[in-house]
């Protein structure tokens, strides 16, 4: 299935801070953060983030105190203020806060979703193809070009492209549906006029479960 009309923007995150977590208050504090209610956040951590929360999803802000601030699973909860984020520990190692920042504006799109099969017909099955449902692979694809909103943009990708590395990225449709996961940088190239703005030429590729973003 393709399919066109995603946002032209990619986002993908940058670490920005070291933090550290309050178990007894379930408190998150980020000197420095400089954002609102609602906006997204990601952890990461060299150890184990707090117990009761998922290294690599994506949380929202509650109501910033200062240089601190309690997380939420969605949007609408962390605007209200409503169930908080429980963590039973304050995590180990080096504990980063990670922000969807935006790299580049696209000017050209395409959108891949591929489901690979099982099959299990047999000779019960009068003829007729039988799949097993809820088994095979999907992946997602996107391959855009445009123009980068900075150099330090550019780098990143082509360095995730030639150390094979995994990044978070969101993707938008026109409907406002937003969907994140982690994604391969399988190609990315650049090109340019002397007298010109330079353009790039990239191709993703997902690794593991697509989630859905909450942006009520």
């Amino acid at each position: 299935m393709a399919e066109k009309g995603l946002e032209f923007l990619l986002k993908q995150t940058e670490v920005v801070a070291t933090v550290s977590f309050d178990a007894s208050t379930n408190v998150v504090t980020y000197v420095g953060h400089g954002m609102s209610a609602g906006d997204p956040i990601i952890f990461a951590s060299t150890g184990a983030v707090p117990a009761g929360m998922t290294e690599g999803q994506i949380y929202y802000i509650g109501a910033e105190v200062a240089s601190s601030f309690k997380i939420y699973d969605t949007k609408a909860s962390a605007i209200a203020e409503s169930g908080t984020v429980d963590f039973t520990n304050n995590g180990s190692g080096t504990l980063t806060a990670q922000k969807l920042i935006t790299s580049a504006g696209m000017r050209s799109t395409a959108f891949t979703l591929d489901g690979e099969s099982v099959e299990i017909t047999t000779k019960d099955s009068a003829g007729w193809q039988a799949l097993k449902e809820g088994a095979g692979i999907t992946k997602m694809s996107i391959s855009a070009s445009g123009v980068f909103q900075d150099e330090a943009s550019a780098k990143r990708l082509q360095v995730q492209a030639i150390n094979n590395t995994l990044d978070t990225f969101t993707i938008r449709f026109e409907s406002g549906d937003e969907y994140w996961g982690l994604f391969k940088v399988l190609s990315a190239e650049n090109a340019g006029e002397y007298n010109g703005e330079v353009t790039y030429s990239i191709s993703l590729e997902s690794s593991g479960v697509i989630t859905p973003v909450d942006n009520v």
